[in-house]
């Protein structure tokens, strides 16, 4: 196997979802990803998730999904990172400039695993809102083990 480096990947594009497969020959190991979320004026809170799945093919047994956990006022913009460190609250979480930090498993991940972070309303978990989010994730990168 290969030696381990960071990279940067970047998604700005409108859109309350965002997602990334890890390429072939890859192995993965998320250091963090950090999202900035625009709640549109629909005047319902918002919540977002992060899942990993093993491919896109299979959505419905995630290998982890975390869940903010926090509800989020329209109209703002909220800031949340997602690593493998101490969950924690800097300001209220739901203001503008606050952020919210969710522990995410530590762990490498093989080429074809999906990752999917989404905005939804938390009172009925209907997604499809006119949200805004945008992420930025530092990844640890190496070419995986040759099968031969």
């Amino acid at each position: 196997m290969g030696e381990w480096r960071t990279i940067y990947l970047a998604d700005s594009s409108s859109g309350p979802s965002k997602d990334f497969v890890v390429p072939t020959d890859r192995n993965y190991r998320i250091q963090s990803i950090f999202a900035t979320l625009v709640t549109s004026a629909a005047a319902t809170a918002r919540n977002v998730y992060l899942a990993a799945y093993t491919s896109t093919d299979d959505v419905t047994q995630p290998l982890f999904r975390a869940n903010v956990g926090v509800n989020f006022d329209p109209s703002l913009t909220h800031y949340i990172e997602f690593s493998g460190s101490t969950v924690r609250v800097e300001g209220d979480g739901l203001t503008d400039s606050g952020w919210t930090h969710v522990t995410i498993p530590v762990m490498e991940v093989r080429a074809g695993t999906y990752f999917f972070i989404e905005s939804f309303f938390a009172a009925d978990g209907a997604t499809g809102i006119e949200d805004d989010l945008s992420i930025k994730a530092l990844i640890d990168i190496r070419v995986a083990r040759d099968s031969t």
